[in-house]
């Protein structure tokens, strides 16, 4: 819905008027206020759920296979540290260097030689859900700076430039959508171009990040 508001010209996607699209921002919320609070929650009771052996192609069965991607590109990730050889300490000059090629590593591993533009579509998906926990994770710390690796939305950045993903892909507009939600969580303003592609919300988003790190948590 959100790709076709944008591609039929709208300036808005209202996700209040569609009911599963609404249904899902709550609950990301409620996961996100969840992280932020040291006290356990049990899950929402009428929050869809992931079960074990979901209907196909429902949007759990969807939401599961996005997910798997997502943990297999972290793990991914790790792995090719170790196939690249890089330092058990990465502390120094190629450090971050070091974390860009482990993240292309496990983008290779799983676009490699994928053509079905549905599964190009889901494992892209995965990626990018994987870089925004990354994000996530940096905001509840309250820190994007770290001395061995890059701010993590610079790698989302890039992650999502990598193989098919270059081009206006849809995985930008699902990248953006997750963006938004984030930043209006932990309470940043939004300020976009509405006349940008889905590739350049991203850009914008990102480069906002970095405008509310240097403001929020005195990144050098």
């Amino acid at each position: 819905g959100y790709v076709k508001s944008q591609r039929a010209g709208g300036t808005q996607y209202r996700v209040s008027e569609h009911p599963e699209a609404a249904e899902a921002a709550q609950l990301y919320r409620w996961a996100l206020d969840a992280v932020l609070t040291p006290i356990l929650e049990p899950w929402p009771v009428a929050a869809p759920a992931p079960i074990r052996s979901p209907e196909p192609n429902s949007s759990i069965h969807v939401a599961n296979e996005i997910f798997l991607v997502a943990v297999g590109w972290i793990l991914l990730h790790e792995i090719g540290h170790h196939h690249l050889r890089h330092s058990n300490e990465p502390i120094g000059p190629t450090a971050r260097q070091e974390e860009f090629d482990a993240d292309r590593f496990a983008t290779d591993w799983i676009l490699d030689d994928v053509s079905d533009p549905a599964v190009v579509l889901k494992r892209s998906l995965g990626i990018a859900v994987a870089n925004v926990v990354l994000i996530t994770l940096d905001l509840c710390r309250a820190s994007f700076e770290s001395v061995s690796h890059p701010p993590s939305y610079e790698r989302f950045q890039r992650n999502l430039r990598e193989r098919q993903l270059r081009e206006e892909h849809p995985v930008h507009a699902f990248g953006a959508a997750m963006l938004q939600t984030t930043l209006t969580t932990f309470g940043v303003d939004l300020h976009l171009d509405l006349e940008a592609t889905f590739d350049g919300f991203v850009d914008d988003l990102c480069f906002q990040f970095h405008q509310f790190a240097q403001a929020k948590f005195a990144l050098i």
